[in-house]
C-alpha cells in the first residue's frame, strides 16, 4: 500500500507475474517480447517509456505505456 499525495488516501499495488522471457537478437538490437496480455490489460499501446532504474543494489526497467497523440497534435 502506498499513500496517495493528492488526495491522501492509500493506493493498493499489484503485481502479476508473466513468467520469465528471454532476450533475442536482432542484427545489434535486443529483443524482449511482451506477452499479448499484459499489452490487453494496458489498452494495447502502441509506445512504451523506457527507463532504467536503480536502487542501491537493485537495477531494472520500468515501461510506461504512452498514450498515443491524437490526429493534429505535434509529436515532441
Amino acid at each position: 500500500m502506498t499513500l496517495n499525495k493528492k488526495t491522501n488516501k492509500t493506493v493498493e499495488s499489484m503485481a502479476i507475474q508473466f513468467g520469465i522471457r528471454s532476450v533475442s537478437e536482432q542484427n545489434y538490437s535486443k529483443i524482449l517480447c511482451i506477452p499479448r496480455q499484459a499489452l490487453l490489460n494496458l489498452g494495447s499501446p502502441r509506445y512504451f517509456e523506457v527507463a532504467l532504474i536503480m536502487q542501491g543494489d537493485q537495477k531494472f526497467i520500468k515501461l510506461t505505456p504512452i498514450a498515443e497523440k491524437k490526429k493534429g497534435e505535434e509529436k515532441n
